[in-house]
């Protein structure tokens, strides 16, 4: 023990007092970081109720692929693709993106030729793509296909230009 200024300090007990304090203050400081924690949670919880309570959209295991036409309000009698086209595996799904590029660039050359935007240019059948497609398409493999719809992709995007601004003109796009 040490004597100063007739106060007696007693070493020990001064460090149990700290540590008693420090613990104390440790203990509110978790008390009120649990309780905003908690405060927190429970405000998320309750703010987010109705998107809880909200069914999820349906799921489908089908797996084929929809490559037909937009459906549109203007048009509803749009030729649906040709059935073999809805019956590819998912890893020939190319073909069928490959054949519906080439539908609308004959679609898009159809509307500028005749400067029409009247549903039945506008989604025409799909025979004079298939037919394409079967004579320049088909037996070649993906990456010539690939290559082969690269180089129409200049001419395809000028179409599609063309045939959006009739299409916008007539009021029907």
């Amino acid at each position: 023990m040490f004597e100063y200024k007739s106060k007696t300090i007693n070493p020990v007990k001064e460090k149990e007092k700290e540590k008693d304090s420090n613990i104390e203050t440790r203990l509110n400081a978790l008390g009120l970081e649990t309780m905003r924690y908690a405060l927190i949670s429970v405000l998320a919880l309750y703010l987010s109720g109705p998107a809880l309570a909200e069914q999820p959209p349906a799921m489908s295991n089908d797996l084929t692929i929809g490559i037909g036409t937009s459906s549109n309000a203007l048009c509803p009698e749009a030729p649906p693709p040709p059935g073999w086209v809805s019956d590819l595996h998912p890893r020939q799904a190319w073909q069928g993106f490959h054949l519906l590029k080439i539908y609308q660039y004959l679609r898009d050359q159809e509307i500028v030729a005749s400067g029409s935007c009247d549903c039945n240019t506008r989604f025409p059948t799909w025979a004079a793509a298939e037919a394409e497609y079967d004579a320049r398409f088909a037996s070649r493999s993906q990456a010539e296909q690939l290559s082969l719809l690269s180089e129409l992709s200049d001419a395809r995007n000028a179409a599609k230009r063309a045939a959006r601004a009739i299409c916008r003109a007539a009021g029907q796009e």
